[in-house]
């Protein structure tokens, strides 16, 4: 060991003997092509030990290098190495290890420039897949996963003649196993490689106490970082007037130690907030992992003249990272740690004191260059009960890939081999981690035959997983994408899993702007997945690139900045993306081309992915909160006193006395940074309630050019639902400035909009808005007569009753007189205004229509956007063809109401965006032209306004209150829908903790998107997040799964280990599925309890689907099969899988399911369920208000009213029911 300090007296040398091995003369020619100056840095340290350090080198295997920060081991050390060998003509391969990517990139760049050798010859980097590495290279700067992974695959380190651990004492996974690699190998088949191990500080006792509890960053801790700021600045200034000087332009740099982003976040808040007082120029610098490596390089460039650059670091500038011009360091002395639990494999940050080597680390970042202070903001005594080192990571991180190296490795046991690093994990984290690999079918549950809790086999899929530089749940998506015919598709989505976020995520601080979650909704498409949208964005940048729409670097910039996408990290993706072709080819995975390959439609294709997201992601499953179908359903619409829920909001804290009519224009303007437009948008009060009801129409701006109009959500609820919620989590405040109530009436009754009846405010009859109200049939009305008069889908279409026939000919009598036509045409065209009654034509005859909004057509000229009211369709019309129209008839509501079919959706495997197909349209259409009258049955009324709301609605305001009048402030809170939902877990682990999804995620606003269906809907989540206090599951990149009855159920069947399904007590069919890795033979107690998940079917499965679910699992197996020994599967060819490979037996990834016999419905069983159904019907003839009691034998559900009863019998969990027993109500 050679220790490194200021002053040569205090080295010391400790070298055991070993024999040197022979001189290898480099035979390439490299030391002629390149200029070598042996003179170095004498200012540095570590000069004066250069000598003692090279014999030490070429006499030890081993060198431990300990010296003070900044003493220049890291850029110094190697360039000895090299010129010793220079001097001597010898061969020489260094390989220096950094623990982050920025310092292998800064050094290498470093040494080129000091040697004035050209980037990338004698000296690299590789940081995982990049790299400038050349034959030439004979140093090479590199992460330590790079040269992990580079041993592990070839099991010798004759690769290089010297390898460099620089900053051992982090103590990360990497290293410590790294450390161990090298130790086997170098006793066994590389004695001749010389290993330096170096830091400022290393842990030789290997001795840890307890970390500290309570740690925070208060309120006034910030403050005192920005005051010791000011007293920097004061100091200086007052030296610069002592001395009589003046300041240099160029200020010494501050650095702060914070310990994650939120903590720079308010920092960063806290220094602007008191600096307005304070007048300080200075130059702020955010130094995170999140921030790209080119912003990363801001903090080595000189801040403008005057200014002073503070740099809000994380730890990623405690080493190897140094910024020449800090002088002052504060350091909170806090870190964040990940922290995992290998039980449930939930992973966390959690917030410590740093360890005192930490902190002088960090220390050591000033006085590069000048003298320098550090000011720690914790007492002195507590800084003395720090810990001295910190925990590393192999005791507190996962495993799983380690665990694999370890098998690649071979030399035993993966307990033994990782019982002998430096600091050994526990044993039953390791078990743990044994049973996850079991578990995703990395390892198979036997050792040469025998069962072990310790060990398994590795199968092919584990060697693909340890070889891959992916997390082990994205290495098994590239393999199922392999194995469904899928693969490039899966490539793209695990690439974009494995860099920083692929887009550009709105600023915490930034509350107002909504635009990057919108934006990535549209990378969506209405999927309900985040790795969708990263597979259409790259797509679509990768299809640009290729046909030279982005020409130039600038171009590109903006095009990246316009659409949120993060430029840095999609490059970034773009090189791993070949890095794991690469690695496919190497594997012998290489997606079929024959003509018998798989060709999936695009719908198809969707399904397909999410099937394979469902299985790589395996257990990471989660449903939705289930309720009663009638008391949800109930609660939704009571809630919203009959307004549709799938397009109306509301907010609450208002009081109705203040005559929120008057404000309705105010209300729509707080939904324009969500680009949602007043002309849009309806405001409705109740009174006597604090809500108001925001609705956004259903003839919205459909056809604007604006990127964010055509935004796509799953189901028929309206995007504006999404966006409106997405504000209330973004955490906008919403005010309304008002007048007080007082002012508000006489304001009010001297425009004319009401009057006061006792007491009470009551809006004027004239300005009721009733050309948006509909002619809706009673709830007592279940059967109507009519015409559809316009279909735009089958969940938007006009019926007209007939008892409007003899009106609506009335109107048409009146509109389409020759007269009429003439003389009431518009003079002006000003005159014309959003949401006037027009008379407008269609096919040859004029109706009533209400203005949109103004267009122009091909030429250039003034049209109209119009909705016909007794219609239902939207046509654009020429400004000179429209006609004004009595007042008796603009007043009269429309004759038409628009209806949807109940219990009916887009099939999801014909369309992945929930959106009704041009087929669907044509065959209702058929069905109706072949029909001229219609029978309908009135499922229920969801649009309603009562005469209560009728009071209440909208009015046009002509004269809103002036700003200066209004001085009182009322916090609205909201908006809420009352289809926001929530999931849970199904996995034993987590299904007592609540669940909340990223807020990045696509699916972070969770809406129920089909209210009626009460079936279970599956998300899935690519990774799994616990809070700080263990209590809540955090869920990240998620994915909404297909609305397929039974499909949550299906996946698990499909991708878990194995199952045990459960039959009703009658065993005439399955009722629920118990997934997970199985029991002990003996014990019978669950292996891996905490993983096990259960499973209700609320869709009928039978044998013959368990059948077909086994022959695909059977399949699976057939492809990934490997005999003992082999490094690859033989795949079988064509129709011959089933029968050339055998799967079954210890060797089986996917084994079969055992099939439990069902047996036949008793005859006496299915008569009396069929007359019980019967009876049921019966009932629902009865007037609704009438009390009944009685219970659903067939759901088990107890209802109480004929209200209640009508719409359970239209609910899809009781038609599935009456589906299985054969019963067909009788029509009525």
């Amino acid at each position: 060991m050679i220790r490194i300090h200021e002053s040569p007296d205090e080295s010391q040398s400790e070298c055991s003997t070993y024999n040197e091995p022979q001189s290898k003369v480099d035979k390439n020619d490299v030391y002629d092509r390149y200029h070598f100056d042996l003179e170095r840095n004498k200012s540095l340290p570590i000069h004066d030990y250069k000598d003692e350090i090279v014999a030490s080198i070429k006499k030890n295997p081993v060198t431990i290098l300990e010296g003070d920060i900044g003493c220049g081991k890291t850029t110094q050390v190697p360039q000895y190495i090299i010129d010793d060998a220079y001097s001597r003509r010898e061969y020489c391969k260094i390989v220096c290890t950094q623990p982050r990517k920025i310092a292998a990139i800064s050094l290498a760049n470093r040494i080129c420039v000091e040697r004035k050798w050209p980037r990338g010859t004698l000296v690299a980097y590789q940081i995982g897949l990049n790299s400038n590495v050349s034959e030439d290279t004979r140093l090479l700067y590199c992460t330590t996963g790079v040269l992990l992974q580079q041993l592990v695959h070839e099991k010798s380190l004759k690769r290089y003649t010297h390898i460099i651990l620089d900053e051992v004492h982090e103590r990360d996974q990497e290293t410590d196993f790294l450390l161990f690699v090298i130790r086997r190998l170098l006793t066994t088949n590389s004695k001749h490689v010389k290993i330096v191990l170096m830091s400022a500080t290393i842990n030789a006792t290997e001795k840890f106490r307890p970390n500290y509890n309570d740690c925070h960053i208060s309120e006034e801790m910030y403050k005192i970082a920005f005051r010791l700021i000011a007293v920097f600045n004061n100091i200086e200034k007052r030296l610069a007037e002592l001395n009589k000087t003046t300041l240099s332009p160029n200020k010494a740099s501050i650095l702060i130690f914070l310990p994650g982003i939120y903590e720079i976040i308010r920092m960063n808040e806290v220094i602007r907030q008191y600096n307005d007082i304070c007048r300080i120029k200075l130059h702020i610098i955010r130094l995170h992992s999140l921030v790209s490596p080119n912003e990363q390089l801001n903090v080595f460039h000189r801040s403008p003249p005057g200014y002073r650059k503070v740099i809000l670091s994380t730890n990623i500038a405690e080493s190897s990272v140094t910024v020449p011009d800090v002088k002052y360091v504060i350091d909170f002395c806090l870190t964040k740690l990940l922290r995992t639990n290998s039980g449930t494999n939930f992973t966390s940050l959690q917030l410590q004191w740093a360890s005192r080597v930490n902190c002088r680390q960090r220390a050591g970042r000033a006085g590069r260059v000048m003298n320098g202070r550090v000011y720690r903001l914790v007492e002195r005594s507590f800084y003395e009960e720090m810990d001295e080192f910190g925990i590393p990571e192999m005791v507190r991180c996962p495993l799983e890939n380690v665990t694999l190296k370890a098998k690649i490795l071979e030399m035993g046991p993966p307990s033994d081999i990782l019982r002998l690093t430096m600091t050994p994990p526990n044993l039953e984290d390791i078990c743990n981690t044994i049973l996850t690999l079991k578990e995703l079918g990395a390892l198979y549950k036997t050792v040469d035959g025998s069962y072990s809790v310790q060990d398994g086999d590795i199968t092919y899929i584990g060697r693909v997983m340890a070889n891959f530089p992916l997390n082990i749940h994205l290495t098994r998506l590239i393999i199922l994408g392999y194995v469904f015919g899928v693969l490039d598709d899966a490539i793209i989505m695990a690439a974009g899993l494995s860099v920083r976020s692929v887009f550009i995520l709105e600023n915490i601080s930034q509350r107002n702007n909504i635009d990057a979650y919108i934006e990535k909704m549209i990378w969506a498409n209405g999927s309900g997945s985040d790795l969708f949208a990263i597979l259409r964005a790259y797509k679509t940048w990768t299809h640009i690139r290729e046909q030279s729409g982005l020409k130039d670097e600038t171009m590109e910039k903006y095009w990246a900045e316009r659409f949120f996408v993060n430029l840095r990290s999609i490059k970034e993706m773009h090189l791993l993306v070949q890095t794991i072709y690469d690695h496919l080819e190497h594997c012998n995975l290489n997606q079929e081309t024959s003509a018998h390959s798989l060709r999936w439609m695009e719908h198809e294709r969707s399904i397909v992915l999410k099937i394979i997201i469902a299985g790589a992601f395996y257990p990471n499953y989660f449903t939705r909160t289930n309720l009663n179908d009638f008391v949800r359903e109930h609660g939704i619409y009571q809630v919203l006193c009959g307004n549709d829920p799938c397009n109306t909001v509301y907010f609450t804290n208002f009081d109705n006395r203040y005559i929120g009519q008057l404000y309705t224009r105010s209300f729509k303007e707080l939904f324009k940074s969500a680009h949602i437009y007043p002309e849009d948008i309806e405001v409705r009060f109740q009174p006597g309630s604090q809500r108001v009801f925001i609705t956004f129409n259903n003839e919205a701006n459909f056809g604007s050019e604006d990127i964010v109009e055509r935004l796509m959500v799953p189901g028929r609820v309206r995007p504006e639902i999404f966006k409106a919620i997405r504000m209330r989590m973004s955490r906008m405040t919403f005010n309304l400035n008002v007048m007080t109530q007082n002012e508000a009436m006489n304001y009010a009754v001297k425009h004319g909009y009401g009057s006061i009846e006792n007491g009470v405010w009551q809006p004027s009859k004239q300005s009721v808005a009733t050309n948006g109200s509909y002619v809706l049939p009673t709830i007592l009305q279940k059967n109507l007569t009519g015409l559809i008069t316009h279909i735009e889908n089958c969940s938007k279409f006009f019926f007209l009753p007939k008892g409007e026939f003899e009106c609506l000919r009335e109107i048409d009598r009146v509109l389409n007189k020759p007269k009429e036509r003439n003389l009431h045409s518009f003079d002006n065209i000003e005159k014309i205004y959003n949401g006037m009654i027009v008379s407008a034509p269609l096919n040859g005859r004029y109706y009533r229509a209400k203005v949109l909004r103004k267009s122009y057509n091909e030429g250039n000229e003034r049209q109209f956007k119009l909705f016909f009211i007794d219609n239902g369709c939207m046509a654009d019309i020429h400004f000179n063809s429209l006609r004004e129209i009595p007042e008796k008839y603009k007043l009269m509501p429309p004759r038409v109401f628009e209806c949807r079919l109940a219990m009916i959706q887009p099939s999801t495997v014909k369309s992945s965006t929930w959106q009704w197909s041009k087929s669907a349209k044509q065959l209702m259409e058929n069905c109706t032209k072949k029909n001229d009258k219609v029978h309908i049955e009135v499922y229920s009324v969801v649009y309603d306004y009562m005469p209560s709301l009728q009071a209440s609605a909208e009015i046009d305001v002509d004269h809103p209150p002036p700003t200066e009048l209004c001085n009182k402030v009322i916090k609205l809170h909201g908006p809420y829908s009352p289809l926001e939902t929530t999931i849970c877990s199904v996995t034993n682990a987590g299904c007592l903790k609540s669940v909340r999804i990223e807020g990045n995620s696509v699916n972070a606003v969770l809406i129920d998107t089909d209210p009626q269906d009460v079936h279970e809907r599956l998300i899935v989540a690519a990774d799994i997040a616990e809070n700080v206090s263990n209590n809540v599951i955090i869920a990240r990149d998620t994915t909404l799964m297909p609305n397929i009855h039974g499909f949550a159920a299906l996946v698990t069947m499909i991708f878990c280990p194995t199952m045990q399904i459960q039959r009703n007590t009658t065993h005439t069919k399955y009722v629920n599925i118990l997934a997970g890795l199985g029991h002990d033979e003996y014990t019978f107690k669950p292996l891996y309890d905490e993983h096990d998940l259960i499973l209700n079917l609320d869709a009928e499965f039978d044998t013959e689907d368990i059948q077909l679910i086994n022959h695909l699992r059977y399949s699976m197996d057939a492809i990934l099969y490997t005999e003992p020994g082999d490094q690859h599967p033989n795949r079988p060819n064509g129709d011959n899988v089933f029968e050339s490979v055998n799967v079954f037996g210890d060797r089986s990834i996917f084994p079969m399911h055992s099939v439990l016999r069902l047996e036949h419905d008793k005859p006496k069983l299915i008569h009396d369920l069929l007359l019980h159904c019967e009876e049921l019907h019966n009932l629902r003839q009865l007037d609704s208000v009438r009390n009944i009691s009685t219970t659903c034998r067939l759901c088990n559900q107890h209802l109480n009213s004929a209200s209640e009863l009508r719409m359970h019998l239209l609910s899809q969990l009781h038609c599935d029911r009456e589906e299985e027993i054969h019963f067909k109500p009788a029509r009525r």
